[in-house]
């Protein structure tokens, strides 16, 4: 299991100069909007070919979202907005976009993802001066 930062500009900029797959144009779209975590590497008992979409019901999305959180030291908790679930070649993967009408900067030194998915508790911590992008804060 794997989880990205998704919506860093180094990774927009790969997705801007490929011909990159639909998934991660997809990624870079919601970019624009939100900070995007990518949960990837989970099998799919649910699959419908690589890189399809999948779409989650309304309750389990509603479930979801009330079970995961972008912690940001300081602040207020974001919730996400969205859930975008897919599957790529290595299996399941499933996008939380979290509105970024909540700044974050480098002052606020680190952050965590976390969330259940199947069963599983997943707690990630980003320290944001891990993820500067030619010296600025790129999320």
């Amino acid at each position: 299991m794997v989880v990205r930062w998704d919506s860093a500009a180094p990774l927009r900029d790969v997705a801007a100069r490929t011909g990159a797959p639909a998934d991660v144009k997809n990624i870079a779209d919601w970019s624009k909007e939100f900070y995007v975590v990518t949960v990837s590497g989970l099998s799919s008992s649910r699959s419908r070919g690589g890189g399809d979409q999948e779409t989650l019901d309304s309750e389990r999305t509603e479930r979801l979202k009330m079970l995961t959180v972008l912690r940001v030291k300081g602040k207020n908790s974001i919730s996400p907005a969205r859930i975008e679930v897919f599957t790529t070649p290595e299996g399941r993967a499933t996008s939380f976009l979290f509105s970024r009408e909540v700044a974050i900067s480098l002052d606020d030194k680190e952050l965590s993802f976390e969330t259940e998915l199947r069963s599983s508790s997943i707690k990630v911590k980003f320290t944001l001066k891990d993820m500067l992008y030619h010296g600025k804060l790129e999320l």
